[in-house]
């Protein structure tokens, strides 16, 4: 059986604790923009977006970046709504995430810094 297993399957590294629930993930292992390097967008059940932004490992010869940890990204302002984010879809020509929420309503935010620059309810 699995006690008997010499190493785990996995191996924590980071752990996050959300304010609420996940309600969707968006996760893109290359660059989307110029400023970013592979970042995972979490919305959750208060209609907040989050974002985990890669932190590159030190190295010294290599052309591959290795990523060492992620950085905890979170709004300056919270979700203006108090529904759940249903999806979100990044739109890298326009350097903008668009997020949709169980209130019908539509939210565009900066895709570096998650800002919210326009919302449409």
């Amino acid at each position: 059986g699995r006690s008997s297993l010499k190493y785990p399957w996995f191996v924590i590294r980071q752990l996050f604790v959300f304010d609420y629930w996940t309600t969707c993930i968006w996760s893109f292992p290359n660059k989307i923009a110029e400023d970013t390097m592979g970042e995972i967008y979490v919305g959750d059940s208060g209609g907040g977006l989050t974002m985990l932004r890669s932190v590159a490992a030190h190295q010294l010869d290599s052309e591959k970046v290795l990523v060492d940890e992620l950085e905890l990204v979170r709004p300056h302002i919270r979700g203006f709504r108090s529904l759940g984010i249903t999806c979100i879809l990044p739109v890298p020509t326009l350097n903008v995430i668009l997020t949709c929420c169980y209130d019908d309503a539509v939210r565009l935010s900066d895709i570096s810094t998650i800002e919210t620059l326009v919302n449409l309810p």
